[in-house]
């Protein structure tokens, strides 16, 4: 019966397929395991073609070495195709930006700016004279000369091994010159060479001084020492963090304590024309992938303008911490309320520094806060000033607070 035979050999190909094997010669059978051989032909063929694009691949890698760069993608749509240029070697690299080859995958930057210039309202000429002892720093005989500024640009914020810092600068007193140094990675093989060069540059120093260093800079530099297997910084260096500093002074009465908001209200100051801090990672990413260069320079003048602004707010901020009146009167007036002058109080007594704590409160209006006042009576009975600590606590307890 035909159908039936049909049918058989239907269902005979079904079950070879569900168990692995194949149909027999000629009678429809399976023989369960068992699968058809590739051909000879069909072996040297898929070989040949491996081989083809394995040639085709190598001459291709031996032709961009060659070149010396690597292949860069085409501009996306709304991006400016000369953008995308063959990548520089770092000599001509270094040549372009004004500085020079430190190693493979690093350059540096050198610059000197005398100390009788201004930043904003702030001047920095007494910055060697100036006394660090507000900061509550030891030793005390700690000095401006001993310190060294830091600032670090990086690939973001998250800090730990997948951060890279990949610009680090540097500055330091000489005279009555400051100088800064700034090391910038081309490429991820020059870290280590960075790292190097910052231990030699931080030798002569005995402490830091940065904005938000404390928390992310350094321990962020100590990550990348130790995953470069160099040997840590010095052990015990102070640590002049002028963030924390703001925060205590002002930290109730401003929006923020970012440098830029440290820039404008203490050194009465804005920048021009300066590329923002957070499109920094982005450029230097730009760079890197595609051989950017045209915003490099705006990214090292960014981290020289933070290096500036921190030894200009370090005397801005010892004038405030001190009571001594800054040379802008009126912006101090203006940033410098009674809130912030009790909360300076308050910092400067932890430290010890009883009359400095005590010259906050004198010379302006009264505070109406009972705790500052309760404050200004005790500094006032600690340096046996006890008549006119009286008249603030009678005034008090007619008020009924004690």
């Amino acid at each position: 019966n035909a159908p039936v035979a049909a049918s058989a050999s239907a269902a005979t190909a079904r079950q070879a397929r569900r168990t692995g094997g194949t149909a027999g010669p000629g009678d429809g059978s399976a023989v369960p395991g068992v699968r058809d051989a590739p051909s000879a032909a069909g072996i040297g063929t898929t070989a040949s073609a491996r081989a083809a694009s394995g040639a085709a691949l190598l001459a291709r890698v031996e032709r961009l070495a060659a070149a010396g760069r690597r292949p860069t993608r085409a501009a996306r749509p709304g991006q400016d195709a000369g953008r995308f240029e063959p990548r520089l070697g770092d000599a001509a690299l270094a040549e372009r930006l004004g500085g020079q080859v430190c190693a493979p995958g690093v350059l540096g930057f050198t610059h000197e700016e005398p100390l009788d210039r201004c930043r904003g309202l702030a001047s920095l000429a007494s910055l060697p004279e100036g006394d660090l002892q507000w900061l509550g720093l030891a030793p005390p005989d700690l000095a401006a000369n001993d310190l060294c500024f830091i600032d670090t640009e990086t690939t973001g914020l998250a800090g730990g091994c997948g951060t890279l810092p990949f610009l680090v600068g540097t500055g330091r007193l000489h005279g009555r010159v400051r100088r800064s140094r700034q090391w910038l990675l081309t490429g991820f093989t020059g870290e280590r060479a960075m790292l190097q060069a910052l231990r030699e540059q931080v030798a002569g120093t005995s402490a830091w001084a940065s904005y938000n260093g404390k928390s992310f800079d350094l321990p962020l530099l100590e990550t990348r020492l130790a995953l470069a297997r160099l040997a840590p910084f010095p052990a015990g260096r102070a640590h002049a963090d002028l963030l924390h500093a703001v925060r205590v002074a002002f930290g109730q009465g401003w929006p923020d304590c970012r440098l830029g908001t440290a820039e404008t209200r203490l050194l009465g100051m804005q920048r021009e024309a300066d590329l923002p801090g957070h499109a920094v990672p982005a450029t230097w990413s730009a760079f890197v992938r595609d051989g950017a260069i045209e915003a490099l320079p705006a990214v090292l003048l960014h981290n020289r303008l933070d290096l500036l602004s921190l030894a200009a707010l370090l005397p801005a901020l010892a004038a405030i911490f001190e009571a001594k009146r800054p040379p802008h009167d009126t912006l101090s007036a203006a940033a410098h309320g009674a809130a912030e002058r009790a909360a300076i109080a308050r910092a400067q007594v932890r430290r010890g520094r009883t009359a400095s704590a005590l010259r906050q409160f004198e010379g302006s209006y009264p505070s109406r806060d009972p705790r500052a006042r309760l404050l200004h009576a005790d500094l006032l009975r600690r340096e046996g000033r006890a008549a006119e600590a009286c008249v603030i606590w009678e005034d008090l307890a007619a008020g009924g607070v004690v």
